[in-house]
């Protein structure tokens, strides 16, 4: 019933090939390296169309926007916009008081909060402010020219300032009237303070210091 190679090739074929590879080669050396030339064409077509294909499903989108106001028309969930225009991951959002327009234009970027009792402060910029909140009111109760505040904590039960100027100072709120407890010549800025006991570790720079102060 067969003839040499069962139809898959005939002798005049096969001695046509092996002219043409030569007779040093014997012709299922010849047919491997065709099967693996044939695969790897293949992978490439394939490696080709899966990389189309991821092209066309990845679609990236980009959206510009210059305040949190630019959120407002759309609905969020699970997250908040922070003053910056930065979107973050929150459980839950809850306005507790706006700045007014009388202020918006000294105090639209909020540094740092501090709750003391029922009452939050809210150290503001890019000009020196403070801003407490006193059930559902917020109003400014500190002004300073010329300085930021941007850390705020508690001391014996009094709202601790961190104040970057020339020099820096830390100070407390008496009532609404600021007492310096220190002055920092060689700080131009505390970016953010701890108190624990009568120690106060500051980050300060422009050099980025850790400093301790001990007010005992």
């Amino acid at each position: 019933m067969g003839t040499g190679l069962e139809k898959i090739m005939t002798q005049s074929e096969i001695d046509y090939r092996q002219s043409a590879i030569g007779d040093g080669q014997p012709i299922c050396d010849w047919l491997t390296q065709a099967n693996r030339r044939v695969s790897v064409s293949l992978f490439a077509v394939l490696l080709l169309l899966l990389q189309s294909t991821t092209a066309t499903a990845i679609q990236p989108g980009q959206w510009v926007h210059a305040t949190e106001a630019d959120f407002d028309p759309g609905q969020r969930e699970n997250t908040v916009v922070t003053n910056l225009g930065e979107v973050k991951l929150a459980t839950r959002t809850e306005a507790l008081a706006k700045i007014t327009e009388q202020t918006q234009d000294k105090a639209s970027i909020v540094n740092d909060l501090q709750q003391l009792g029922e009452d939050i402060y809210v150290a503001a910029g890019p000009e020196g402010r403070l801003l407490l909140r006193s059930g559902d009111e917020l109003k400014e109760i500190v002004t300073l020219e010329s300085e930021q505040i941007f850390a705020l904590d508690v001391v014996d039960g009094k709202c601790l300032l961190a104040i970057s100027g020339v020099p820096s100072r830390l100070a407390v709120l008496d009532g609404e009237e600021l007492s310096n407890l220190i002055e920092l010549p060689d700080v131009r800025y505390i970016w953010d303070l701890i108190v624990e006991g009568t120690r106060i570790v500051l980050a300060t720079g422009t050099e980025g210091k850790l400093l301790s102060v001990d007010l005992a």
